[in-house]
């Protein structure tokens, strides 16, 4: 995996962390909405990067990637007050 450097204020930070809750909520009421269908929310994807031949991502790894992303970043803002 290619590793990016930004420099970002720790407001900026806490923007990106809300909008990763804010994005991982919405994705869990679409999990449960197909679910209450009847249907696999394994099988509906986020449709990514169709122009640089990325793939799609199912919605729950989408929840998944989210959590993961916003636990990471709030360690950094964490571990940079210390």
């Amino acid at each position: 995996m290619r590793r990016i450097t930004l420099e970002l204020s720790e407001e900026d930070v806490k923007v990106i962390i809300a909008a990763l809750a804010e994005l991982e909520s919405l994705v869990q009421h679409c999990i449960k909405e197909l679910q209450a269908c009847g249907l696999n929310p394994e099988h509906f994807c986020f449709r990514r990067g169709y122009d640089r031949g990325l793939g799609d991502m199912p919605l729950p790894e989408i929840r998944r990637r989210c959590r993961e992303l916003r636990t990471r970043l709030r360690q950094l803002l964490n571990s940079n007050k210390h």
